[in-house]
């Protein structure tokens, strides 16, 4: 739902209805659970829309577990013949604001209202289940690369799965630790999609990773990604192409992550 004052919506879902806060980004948006499965969301208009009359007060949506269910959303609705009024990728809400904790989808439906697919890479959000590992995806960070390719490469795991499992890590320590400064989130998920779009080479070249996301040095160039070198006087440089260590790792199936 939209609302012109999170404090009295505040006041009337949290106090007054009595449904629990699970998730909030103070100043913008209020997450109430309604059921074990079921969420109300809440995100303040931006000022001056009442008057444009461009909303109708609600903007249904669905909130997934993994980025990969918002992709597969995107394909189904597309094939369907429905119009995207904001394709999957790095969070925009409503209004346009940048929001890079979501990920997520709009399009509208028939009556005119837009229908939000979403998922929160803000691990303060409640975790949801992995169905098909039956895991946390956090679980992911303290396995091995051979344990995770080998997940990889019997379908029991996603590419996708495996980019918001360090996506959540990195939210969760890298402002203490610094250790992954420059991410590319999104051309890693652009990758996994055009990995999943083709079957893998025949025969398989000896280590093939299967999307297995890796980070590499700054000293390699990766293409369209910031390539500071370790130095503030190249802050501005973006590398035009990726270096051979790059090549050849996507060539062999990994997914550069940052």
């Amino acid at each position: 739902l939209n609302t012109y004052s999170l404090e009295a919506t505040s006041e009337f879902y949290g106090r007054i209805v009595g449904l629990p806060l699970v998730y909030e980004q103070p100043g913008f948006v209020l997450f109430y659970k309604v059921s074990p499965s079921a969420y109300l969301g809440i995100c303040l208009r931006a000022a001056g829309s009442r008057e444009a009359g461009d909303f109708k007060g609600a903007i249904p949506t669905l909130v997934c577990g993994k980025t990969a269910e918002v992709d597969s959303w995107q394909d189904k609705l597309e094939k369907a013949g429905v119009a995207i009024e904001k394709p999957a990728g790095s969070g925009v809400s409503s209004d346009g604001k940048h929001i890079p904790t979501l990920y997520n989808l709009f399009v509208r439906d028939p009556g005119g209202y837009l229908v939000e697919f979403q998922v929160f890479l803000d691990p303060a959000w409640p975790p949801i289940q992995c169905p098909l590992l039956g895991v946390e995806g956090a679980e992911l960070v303290g396995m091995s690369a051979c344990a995770i390719v080998a997940r990889l490469r019997a379908g029991e795991l996603s590419p996708m799965q495996c980019i918001d499992a360090f996506a959540a890590q990195h939210a969760r320590c890298d402002t203490a630790v610094n250790a992954v400064p420059i991410l590319c989130l999104e051309r890693a998920r652009a990758a996994t999609r055009v990995l999943a779009s083709r079957p893998p080479p025949s025969p398989l070249p000896p280590g093939y990773l299967h999307g297995l996301p890796v980070v590499v040095k700054d000293l390699s160039a990766v293409a369209g990604v910031p390539f500071v070198r370790g130095s503030q006087i190249h802050a501005d440089d973006i590398a035009e192409e990726s270096s051979a260590l790059v090549l050849a790792l996507e060539a062999k199936g990994a997914i550069v992550v940052g």
